[in-house]
């Protein structure tokens, strides 16, 4: 039986383990004649500070729905950190 399923990879590496894993199991789908697509209770969920996924030939990016960004858009750490801090303050 097929159970909901998040997954999430924070940061560059761990962005690229959930592409590694959402497309192992769409091949694993495929071949099982399942259907071409990831079930909707599934998500493979990538955040990282960048504002686009880091470029990869051997593994197919996650649809752009499933990539967040946390950097609200700014580029220097010290500009994400104060953005986040200000948003988010502490307690």
């Amino acid at each position: 039986m097929l159970r909901p399923v998040i997954m999430i990879g924070c940061g560059g590496s761990g962005s690229k383990a959930v592409r590694y894993v959402r497309d192992a199991v769409a091949r694993k789908l495929r071949h099982a004649e399942l259907g071409d697509s990831i079930p909707d209770a599934w998500s493979f969920i990538g955040l990282d500070t960048l504002t686009v996924q880091e470029g990869s030939d051997e593994i197919p990016s996650l649809p752009s729905e499933d990539f967040l960004s946390i950097s609200l858009g700014l580029d220097k750490y010290s500009d994400v950190h104060d953005g986040l801090m200000s948003t988010h303050p502490p307690g």
